[in-house]
């Protein structure tokens, strides 16, 4: 499910939330911001990649 949200300076973000309720993606109008994914069963951080392409992992 994607919502927006408009912050003060009227710049305007997309937010997609999973089917576990947990963000999975943040974007603006030109770019993906954030992609997000989570451990299975834990639902613990797993994974976040920017918008350079630079993947984090967590454990």
């Amino acid at each position: 499910m994607a919502q927006w949200i408009m912050v003060p300076d009227g710049q305007t973000f997309w937010v997609t939330i999973g089917t576990n309720n947990a963000l999975k993606s943040v974007a603006t109008q030109d770019q993906e911001l954030a992609l997000i994914t989570y451990h299975g069963s834990s639902g613990l951080l797993a994974s976040m990649t920017d918008e350079n392409g630079w993947t984090t992992f967590y454990e």
